[in-house]
Parts: structure tokens; C-alpha cells; sequence
């Protein structure tokens, strides 16, 4: 088996929470880096808050993260990253 895009990763994104909802349901998708998976969780959040003003960080191990709804937390998660791999 070989890694089609070094760059390329599969991503499960496990919400803690977002907004107020305790139950969002996890995030499963490939990403070409860190910028596409923000882009990817901000699309995956928004529908859960009310705040337009969205903003998606991540610790620098990429272990972990938050969305910010202008200065307050709206939501935290856990990432777990694996290679793409095509048979």
C-alpha cells in the first residue's frame, strides 16, 4: 500500500462540543494540511452557532484544538491524524 499525497491525511475530529451541543457528531475527512482541516471543521461547526465571527485553532501538535466565537469558546476537540492509503 502506498500514500497517494504525503501531505494527504485522514482525520477523525471528535467534538467535546460545539456551541451548546454536546452531542455534534465527529468529523471524518482528508486534509491536504492544517489550513484545509480548519476550513473543514469551521464548515463542519458553523451550523451549531449562532456567532458569525468564527475562528478554528489547534494546539501545535495538532492533538487538540478549539473554535472561537469572537472572544469565548465555542466548542473544543480532539484530532486523531492517519496516512491515506490506497491497496
Amino acid at each position: 500500500m502506498t500514500a497517494p499525497n504525503d501531505a494527504a491525511l485522514a482525520y477523525r475530529v471528535t467534538f467535546d462540543r460545539i456551541g451548546r451541543e454536546r452531542n455534534a457528531p465527529d468529523l471524518v475527512a482528508t486534509a491536504d494540511g492544517p489550513n484545509h482541516l480548519g476550513d473543514l471543521i469551521l464548515s463542519h461547526a458553523e451550523p451549531f452557532l449562532r456567532s458569525h465571527a468564527v475562528s478554528v485553532e489547534f494546539e501545535e501538535d495538532m492533538r487538540s484544538g478549539w473554535i472561537f466565537c469572537g472572544m469565548r469558546t465555542g466548542g473544543t476537540f480532539t484530532i486523531e491524524a492517519s496516512p491515506v492509503v490506497t491497496p
